[in-house]
């Protein structure tokens, strides 16, 4: 299911393994398997090529979409200690301002998560995305807020982060 022309469908694996992370009655392991699908603008290998230096500043108001569902292995001892079945991300990003050295993002970042115990926890992100771009690499400057997040595991509810990304 493809909303637009140019879209792809590819494999997704997900694993946690604990090791630097052990809170008592929280020893996380985890191996999730998946197929994701979206627009081809979603991926970091289109999304960071280089612009045409010769357009000035635009507002492309492009929006790029990513949705995977995942299955949770089984649970069993000692590698899979978790308190889900399955999950499904659904990702929205919309390019704001570009520019041949700049761009400003918005993104929609949302898992539904259905546990064990059959219910169904959410997480919710926003994320603001600043992106310098240079002749092969660009490098994100990223602000991220979780107005609503439910789910046990990695819970960052009313939080916000900073951070850097290098995407070669």
């Amino acid at each position: 299911m493809c909303l637009q022309s140019r879209c792809g469908v590819w494999l997704r694996h997900g694993c946690y393994h604990g090791i630097d992370r052990f809170l008592p009655g929280q020893d996380f392991k985890m191996t999730s398997e998946g197929v994701g699908f979206g627009s081809l603008g979603y991926l970091r290998k289109y999304r960071f090529k280089a612009h045409d230096s010769s357009s000035g500043l635009s507002f492309p108001l492009k929006l790029d979409y990513y949705v995977n569902p995942m299955v949770y292995a089984l649970h069993g001892e000692p590698w899979q200690r978790h308190p889900y079945r399955l999950q499904l991300a659904t990702d929205l990003r919309l390019d704001v301002l570009s520019s041949s050295l700049f761009g400003v993002g918005l993104e929609s970042l949302n898992v539904f998560y259905y546990t064990s115990s059959n219910e169904v926890q959410r997480s919710h992100a926003l994320k603001l995305n600043t992106i310098l771009y240079g002749a092969s690499a660009a490098m994100v400057a990223f602000l991220a807020w979780w107005p609503y997040d439910d789910q046990l595991f990695r819970n960052r509810a009313g939080k916000a982060v900073f951070g850097l990304e290098l995407n070669l």
